[in-house]
């Protein structure tokens, strides 16, 4: 069902989208990726071709772009057809659009696609980033900030965890749950708050 609530089915087609879905646990982003006698392709919202069928394999979009297969060559597209070659020796995920974060040799990588820069860091520290919006949790010396997908700080490290996101029904990001440590008198207590989407505005104070 299209977006303008028109039918499109094939009997031929597979729409493989929603087992990738159920398989991974993972929300589902658009456009829809479909199994054809011909190969693998992706329709629009109106389920017209956005890419024509011939890959040997489509991964599901996230964050506008997709593992493709094709004659054997590896690479990710994007929705207007762009290709991009993987990186050279490095494991990645896409977290943001236009954006990887992996490990290589050099240490924790933020590759940005279309400047074809990459932000490296040696110290670790990273960990294991989780974006959300294009913030990520960070830590520094036994504190808690978020970083944008340059790697720069958003909010500077002062929180005792790790913010938590937080989703609507949507899936879509309502904010941050913070905790830090508060005085009353000479005891310190430890208080949560909520920051706004973009980590920066704090809703609710600790």
């Amino acid at each position: 069902l299209t977006r303008s609530g028109k039918p499109v089915f094939n009997p031929e087609w597979s729409d493989r989208s929603f087992f990738d879905y159920a398989l991974y646990n993972e929300k589902l982003q658009g456009p829809l990726i479909v199994e054809t006698p011909r190969g693998w392709g992706s329709l629009d919202a109106e389920g017209k071709w956005l890419l024509e069928p011939g890959f040997d394999k489509l991964s599901p979009f996230q964050f506008g772009l997709a593992h493709a297969i094709q004659y054997k060559d590896e690479f990710l597209i994007d929705t207007a057809g762009r290709r991009y070659p993987y990186p050279e020796g490095w494991q990645f995920s896409v977290v943001a659009p236009d954006t990887l974060y992996g490990r290589s040799d050099d240490g924790q990588v933020l590759y940005h696609l279309a400047s074809n820069t990459k932000t490296v860091h040696k110290d670790g520290g990273w960990n294991d980033l989780e974006f959300a919006q294009g913030l990520a949790p960070m830590q520094k010396d036994g504190l808690w900030g978020l970083i944008n997908t340059r790697g720069q700080w958003v909010t500077q490290p002062q929180y005792l965890d790790s913010p938590k996101p937080q989703y609507n029904t949507r899936h879509e990001l309502q904010g941050w749950i913070v905790k830090q440590l508060s005085s009353e008198g000479r005891k310190q207590q430890e208080r949560y708050g909520w920051l706004a989407a973009d980590g920066q505005r704090r809703i609710l104070e600790p």
